[in-house]
């Protein structure tokens, strides 16, 4: 079993989304710089949004690296600041 891990970072962009049950898959750039695909039940993801997001690494066999969202919370403004 993969051990679960967190990102946190913003929709850089949406690659797919299905509007009839959120299945998404989207780039997210990392505080780091690093462009991670994201998969996952994430009806309401959109571009320029933050997000922390708990899950597991998988290895898509045409895709490659992505990361299978559990669980998704998005990062507020007010939150970020806090941080400075």
């Amino acid at each position: 079993m993969a051990e679960r891990s967190t990102v946190e970072g913003a929709v850089q962009s949406l690659i797919f989304q299905n509007e009839d049950n959120g299945y998404t898959v989207l780039s997210l750039l990392t505080d780091d710089g690093e462009l991670v695909t994201v998969v996952g039940c994430i009806p309401c993801a959109a571009p320029g949004e933050r997000m922390t997001v708990t899950g597991v690494w998988t290895n898509h066999p045409s895709y490659g690296p992505q990361f299978a969202a559990e669980s998704v919370e998005p990062v507020s403004y007010t939150h970020l600041r806090a941080h400075e």
